[in-house]
């Protein structure tokens, strides 16, 4: 009976991957299919096939990497979370833990998952956000209680929005105003008005002044 009740549960299930490598999410597709072997499976490429599918189904999970070409990340979890409040999302990332899970937790999303981590910590990150835990590593863990605790200097990266750090981060990794607009689907003055602020606030001249100040407080 057991089995049966499992069985009928992991048929309910209903993922939506989302992410430009189609490599990654067919390896994500197979965890799944490891795990919820009944599932339906679902995929986007980047950020208006994803909402457009949301807008037809209710998901139990949609795992999102961040940095999509054609995709603003921040809008498209924003407006995800308009129409269907109730939609857990977990993000999958390369970028620094520490930097961008703080972001988007406050955003809505209820895990954070770094490319970096085992096949074990993408199944036990899937389990704990469909049972309506949010999941963080041990490592960002000890990281966000140190920071609520600790007397340490203030990490000037802390200051920027959530948009800034995501351009921050692709200056850091060599894309151009160009094409970061792409990836981001902003104008090209909205790119450098950014960028602009983020020199500002961080006190830097050049892309190569950032990201020396990136390797100093350990962004990279």
């Amino acid at each position: 009976m057991g089995s049966l009740i499992q069985m009928r549960a992991n048929a309910m299930k209903k993922f939506l991957l989302v992410d430009d490598h189609s490599v990654v999410r067919s390896g994500i597709r197979l965890f799944i299919r490891d795990k919820y072997f009944n599932a339906e499976i679902d995929e986007a490429s980047e950020g208006d096939k994803a909402f457009e599918s949301v807008k037809k189904k209710d998901y139990d999970l949609l795992i999102m990497d961040l940095h999509m070409p054609k995709t603003d990340t921040v809008g498209l979890i924003t407006n995800i979370l308009k129409i269907k409040p109730s939609t857990k999302i977990l993000v999958f990332s390369m970028g620094a833990e520490e930097v961008f899970a703080r972001r988007y937790l406050s955003l809505g999303v209820m895990g954070f998952l770094n490319k970096d981590c085992s096949d074990d910590k993408i199944l036990i990150a899937i389990e704990t956000v469909l049972n309506n835990r949010r999941y963080l590593s041990e490592k960002l863990m000890d990281r966000l209680t140190g920071d609520s605790v600790a007397d340490k200097p203030v990490n000037p990266f802390d200051a920027l929005s959530t948009r800034e750090i995501e351009i921050a981060m692709l200056l850091i990794n060599g894309r151009s105003v160009g094409e970061i607009t792409g990836t981001l689907s902003i104008q090209n003055s909205t790119v450098g008005t950014h960028k602009a602020r983020i020199f500002e606030k961080l006190q830097v001249n050049n892309v190569i002044d950032l990201h020396e100040l990136a390797r100093l407080y350990q962004i990279i």
